[in-house]
């Protein structure tokens, strides 16, 4: 097999040539996102941008939905591989693509039938509502896609094939940003025109992720069967998925709770000023996502294969250049925080200023936040689906939410921001005190 290198190779070498593309995959994904907002910004107006923060936490479901599937998927197919175990790692694809196109129909559905309910209780405000609705009704189409695309992207990933895993992401992002000035500026559709040059990408990525699967260079192929519809196969993937899940589900929950205190104490600007946070601090930590995502293959396969040192190895080595993509990218909000803030719109002075200081408190803890995501991904790549999933809710909910209620009742809209950075240090220290412990029990 193509991948056996997995237990052989210096771990600092297949971490790089892992993460490398992994990073630059996830940041060329996150940069057309934000810079679809951007378009956004720029080429509607600034309640447009609010309106995308309003239906952020439904896209957010339609993203868990694909990370439940894919990254538990992802784990199982690159332990079974560690074990020699190649038939069950073929039928692992079929049974996720079936899954998670089942699941995504399913919330598509949902959202078509109570989409105005939805977007009301996720605080829309009377001058938000509308564009968030011509948003919605489109994005949610490109929900099985995206499901789709997040399942191959991670087996491809666990063929041992980073560099194409990248590819087949870049391919959909080179669309999107030829197709959202072509929409937005050229045809004059507005926000329609970036929910539609969105689902566009997504399908394009996709399809060059089947010509791999239909091609002679990949490990395993697309194959349906009884087991594809295997309940004890699919909750195994499930629950290993579970964290990714509950954390971006967690991440849904908090945009809502964050639009309805920037509404109650800053209005409608303050919830546009929080678009452009959140798509900054969604760019920031893509370098995280790219690491743990290239640590995830590494650890589970050689955990399979009962090599505990490479496992150690590999975690720590993370944690360190987590660390150091913290620090630097801290660095650069706090210089910068104005221009970067001003490139989404710079014709709202009022929304500048409420951005440009929420993102500086925002970042406060921001070098922190690698580490914690390294460990709920280590537990997760072992097959640990408890902890990896209440490490994940430990920052995103349970220290979070109510920090969000006690800070903006003392401080106000700056307290609101302020909750962030108090929850990353205490999710930073209970993960360093419980990983330490864990893998030293793993000797």
């Amino acid at each position: 097999m193509e991948n056996t290198n997995l237990g052989t190779e210096k771990v600092s070498k297949l971490l790089a040539s892992f993460a490398i593309p992994a990073i630059l995959g996830m940041l060329i994904n996150a940069l057309y996102n934000v810079v679809d907002k951007i378009f956004v910004g720029q080429g509607v107006n600034e309640y447009a941008l609010g309106a995308i923060s309003i239906v952020t936490p439904i896209t957010m479901v339609m993203l868990a939905i694909g990370l439940l599937v894919g990254d538990g998927a992802a784990s199982v197919f690159a332990m079974h591989l560690g074990k020699n175990e190649h038939n069950k790692a073929k039928g692992i694809i079929g049974a996720s693509v079936v899954l998670v196109a089942i699941l995504e129909l399913l919330l598509m559905v949902a959202v078509l039938l109570f989409g105005e309910r939805i977007l009301n209780l996720l605080g829309a405000t009377p001058e938000l509502i509308g564009y968030a609705k011509d948003y919605l009704y489109i994005i949610v189409f490109g929900g099985v896609f995206q499901g789709v695309g997040i399942v191959l992207n991670g087996i491809i990933r666990s063929e041992g094939k980073p560099n194409l895993a990248m590819a087949t992401m870049l391919v959909g992002v080179i669309g999107n940003l030829i197709l959202d000035p072509l929409f937005i500026f050229g045809f004059k559709w507005g926000i329609k025109g970036a929910a539609i040059a969105t689902v566009i990408a997504q399908i394009i990525s996709v399809a060059s992720m089947l010509l791999h699967f239909m091609g002679k260079k990949s490990i395993v192929k697309i194959t349906f069967s009884k087991n594809s519809c295997d309940i004890k196969v699919l909750a195994n993937i499930c629950a290993l998925g579970f964290s990714s899940f509950v954390m971006q589900i967690a991440t849904g929950f908090i945009t809502v709770l964050y639009n309805n205190l920037l509404g109650r104490y800053g209005g409608s600007l303050a919830i546009s000023s929080y678009t452009i946070v959140s798509s900054i601090t969604m760019l920031a930590t893509m370098p995280f996502y790219g690491i743990t995502q290239a640590m995830q293959p590494i650890i589970s396969y050689n955990y399979g294969a009962n090599l505990q040192s490479r496992v150690k190895a590999c975690v720590k080595q993370s944690s360190i250049v987590c660390l150091f993509f913290g620090v630097v990218v801290t660095a650069l909000m706090f210089a910068f925080a104005a221009p970067i803030t001003q490139m989404f719109n710079a014709n709202s002075q009022e929304l500048v200023e409420i951005a440009v200081k929420a993102l500086r408190i925002s970042f406060v803890a921001f070098p922190l936040v690698g580490f914690q995501m390294v460990g709920a991904k280590y537990f997760q790549s072992i097959g640990k689906a408890v902890p990896a999933t209440l490490l994940g809710l430990l920052r995103q909910i349970i220290v979070l939410i109510p920090a969000l209620f006690l800070l903006s009742y003392i401080f106000g809209l700056n307290g609101v921001f302020m909750a962030s950075p108090f929850s990353d240090i205490i999710a930073f220290v209970a993960t360093f005190v419980y990983l330490l412990y864990a893998i030293k029990q793993n000797k």
